[in-house]
């Protein structure tokens, strides 16, 4: 599935590996330990180009799993020279963490290391004082944050951790905590019942994050509960909506030509809706490009849609399905189509099928069209993303 792009987390986990620390100075200093495991994320980017970007600042901890976790720290600190101090791998637990808290670090170097050192003793932890961090809301965010990634693991089952779910279900922690520990651990089909009940309890990234996962767990409870949402939309959120529209496109993009079609004009509905978020219109653009549908290609293409490098990224991940069609005598709307997104997104892969199809065409102005196509697509192309034919 694509489209669950949330920031501060990555997809995919990596095993053993030596740190790599990274830091970068602006007006601040910054260190990041990627956790690679599902991502908690804003339904939507807006600024979301075709192809990813790379990640800023990266460490991959020598624990079975890397964490995630963003601190600020004052340049005016960095300045200060650092005090002569025992290694972090000498230090308690307790006092690491308490490094982690520091509000303003002398070292913000020894701050990353503090960090790290946790990373690699990872499970090995006091439990019971990774599980009082989280709970204090005294602790800054992004440590109680931390405390999150320590207690999963490398993606440990919820059932094996009944506190953390006690706090989901009891409310106790903040919406993005409490979307970072559905992330961060493992459910299975018999923990479905507490997702679907955060989904109709929370409105906000807590419902997102919680139908994701659930969509996963439980296919079918997910699809149900989604047509419920996407049929009541006076009565969502735009987190909820945006989940269930993730939900089905991805669902139903293999179901009869019916329920397909359906969606289709519901997705098409909130995307042309002036009095839509700028946000749920994402939503239902990124799900209508997820469908890799004819249709849905050309709903994305005959809306509104004020961001035309997005346009542009969903002929990108539709490029495979439209090449093949073009390469099996497509008719002249389908051929159509297929011009009007290679002039928007040319791809040099189109040049040649293209200039077979041609040789068919019975309209002069339309023959013109793609020999004038054609003869730009070297110039103005890029290669076909193979990236949307892996997934």
């Amino acid at each position: 599935m694509t489209g669950w792009k949330i920031p501060g987390f990555h997809e995919n986990r990596h095993q053993d590996a030596s740190p790599l620390i990274t830091s970068s100075c602006q007006s601040h200093y910054s260190w990041e330990i990627t956790h690679d495991s599902q991502e908690v994320t804003p339904p939507t980017h807006r600024t979301r180009p075709p192809r990813s970007l790379p990640r800023s600042l990266r460490v991959v901890g020598a624990a079975a799993v890397a964490f995630t976790i963003i601190a600020s720290i004052s340049a005016v600190a960095a300045g200060h020279a650092a005090p002569i101090s025992r290694p972090v791998a000498d230090e308690s637990d307790r006092e690491l963490i308490a490094e982690l808290a520091a509000p303003s670090p002398v070292d913000p170097d020894r701050q990353i290391a503090a960090a790290s050192e946790l990373a690699k003793r990872g499970n090995k932890v006091d439990k019971n004082l990774r599980m009082s961090t989280l709970v204090d809301a005294k602790q800054p965010k992004q440590v109680r944050a931390f405390m999150i990634d320590l207690l999963a693991g490398s993606s440990e089952p919820i059932e094996n951790v009944p506190q953390i779910k006690d706090l989901l279900t009891n409310g106790q922690l903040d919406s993005d905590l409490s979307a970072r520990a559905i992330a961060r651990f493992s459910f299975s089909k018999e923990s479905s019942g507490l997702l679907h009940n955060l989904v109709l309890k929370h409105t906000d990234i807590v419902a997102f994050q919680a139908l994701k996962t659930l969509s996963v767990v439980d296919p079918d409870d997910a699809r149900s509960l989604s047509w419920d949402i996407v049929n009541s939309v006076a009565h969502q959120s735009d987190d909820r909506l945006s989940a269930a529209y993730k939900t089905l496109a991805h669902v139903e993009a293999k179901s009869d030509v019916s329920a397909r079609n359906y969606l289709i004009t519901k997705l098409s509905s909130t995307l042309n809706r002036p009095s839509a978020s700028a946000e749920l219109r994402d939503a239902a653009f990124f799900a209508l490009s997820e469908m890799k549908s004819v249709r849905a290609l050309t709903e994305i293409m005959n809306s509104k849609y004020e961001e035309p490098e997005l346009v542009g990224g969903a002929i990108d991940e539709n490029a495979a399905m439209l090449l093949e069609l073009l390469k099996n005598d497509p008719d002249d709307a389908i051929l159509r189509l297929i011009v009007r997104a290679m002039e928007i997104h040319p791809i040099f892969e189109f040049a040649d099928p293209l200039k077979a199809a041609a040789t068919k065409v019975k309209s002069q102005d339309l023959r013109q069209q793609i020999a004038r196509l054609v003869e730009r697509i070297p110039e103005a192309g890029v290669p076909l993303n193979s990236k949307w034919g892996k997934e």
